[in-house]
């Protein structure tokens, strides 16, 4: 074999070598398109298939085709419901025109009513005139009365005298009042809690002050700096006092404590307890008090 055919042996090793490589290349590089299309899981950093992609982007168009839907009618039973408040203020409209032209009607009747009082005015004039004299007997009888009315006026001054201490007296009577109606509002709820059979006469005064059994639901909450206020269900119609302490829950995870800040009949506010707080406080938590998860148990 002469040298020529030595050079075209090593070029077809080469190419050889060269082909062998695109062909590692072309195998790593290929794209099985089946897989990519029926894939019904995503794999490793391999997405979820083209035909399952497909499917989900159908549901989210009949999804969204059906809330469109839906919005498009409640535009159309607003707009039937604006024309029909369109068609009653025309009526109304109506009834004002109406009103109105009545009431220029009664204005000229006003008018020519006017002019006769004005002549009926000047015959009273002429009756003043003559009643002069007799006023200025009455102001010596107003006189007299001034001198009765003087005598009034001191005894009055004696009176508000009087009256200013009794206004006195009544709000230190108030205030009474409203320390009795606290005790009373302890005392209902000591009656309750003996009715109940929850405490006796041998129970210390610190387990009486607990909050009874009572449970509901948050109805509001509000955040303020590092403090979350809550509104709750039940109020001083259920026993609730300023100072009670009771427990929140959704579902069985226990969120912390809330402490009463204030009563209404029907509702309180409360602010949740830092210290036992285990989680966030949302609307629609269950709170209920120690009282109320002893007897369910």
């Amino acid at each position: 074999m002469n040298i020529v055919g030595k050079i075209f042996v090593f070029l077809i090793f080469v190419m050889s070598l060269v082909f062998a490589t695109f062909s590692v290349i072309v195998y790593a590089t290929h794209t099985n398109y089946r897989d990519e299309i029926l894939r019904e899981e995503a794999v490793g950093n391999k997405p979820l298939g083209w035909k399952a992609q497909l499917e989900d982007l159908q549901r989210l168009y009949e999804e969204l085709q059906a809330q469109l839907e839906d919005r498009e009618d409640k535009i159309s039973q607003i707009l039937a419901e604006r024309r029909q408040a369109v068609a009653g203020l025309e009526a109304e409209k109506e009834r004002l025109l109406a009103q109105q032209t009545e009431a220029q009607k009664n204005y000229q009747d006003l008018r020519q009513l006017h002019e006769k009082k004005l002549a009926e005015v000047e015959s009273t004039m002429n009756d003043i005139r003559r009643t002069q004299g007799e006023i200025d007997d009455l102001r010596q009888q107003i006189k007299r009365q001034q001198e009765t009315i003087d005598e009034t006026f001191a005894a009055m001054i004696l009176r508000t005298e009087t009256n200013n201490q009794l206004q006195g007296e009544v709000k230190r009577l108030e205030t009474t009042n409203e320390t009795l109606t606290d005790q009373v509002a302890r005392a209902k709820q000591l009656v309750s809690f003996l009715s109940d059979g929850e405490v006796t006469l041998d129970t210390p005064v610190d387990a009486i002050d607990e909050p009874p059994a009572v449970e509901g639901r948050i109805l509001a909450v509000r955040k303020r700096d590092k403090d979350t206020f809550v509104e709750l269900s039940v109020g001083s119609d259920d026993g609730l006092l300023s100072g009670h302490e009771l427990q929140v829950f959704r579902g069985a995870r226990y969120l912390g404590n809330v402490i009463v800040l204030q009563t209404n009949p029907d509702r309180a506010a409360a602010i949740v307890d830092r210290a036992t707080r285990k989680g966030p406080v949302q609307d629609g938590d269950r709170f209920e008090s120690r009282r109320a998860t002893q007897r369910r148990i």
